[in-house]
């Protein structure tokens, strides 16, 4: 395992695969992240504007760096259908050495 303080693990759930695999491709391209897995048909329960909301998603995984987070966050914000989506950062201390160096790669070239 390998220290990685600047590796962090974004969250965003959309609504249709779509438009998760618009933005999966717009990051991966622009080298804003170095992979993104899709989850289809997560169930999401919440409220919206006093109603309790329930419907289907797509979770997307997006591994990434830290110095990539802004640019990142202003993609989704621009294709993205909702007017609040979920981003969440889940920063990762440690890492398999060798995907770290892979995901490091990817992004510095």
């Amino acid at each position: 395992m390998k220290n990685t303080k600047n590796f962090i693990i974004l969250f965003c759930n959309t609504p249709n695969i779509e438009n998760a695999k618009q933005i999966a491709h717009k990051l991966v391209k622009e080298k804003l992240a170095a992979c993104v897995n899709l989850f289809s048909g997560v169930t999401s329960i919440y409220e919206w504007e006093g109603a309790i909301e329930e419907g289907s998603e797509v979770t997307m995984v997006i591994k990434t760096l830290i110095e990539y987070r802004e640019k990142v966050e202003e993609t989704i914000l621009e294709l993205h259908p909702f007017d609040t989506p979920e981003i969440i950062q889940i920063d990762v201390p440690t890492s398999n050495s060798k995907y770290y160096d892979w995901l490091v790669g990817v992004l510095d070239n």
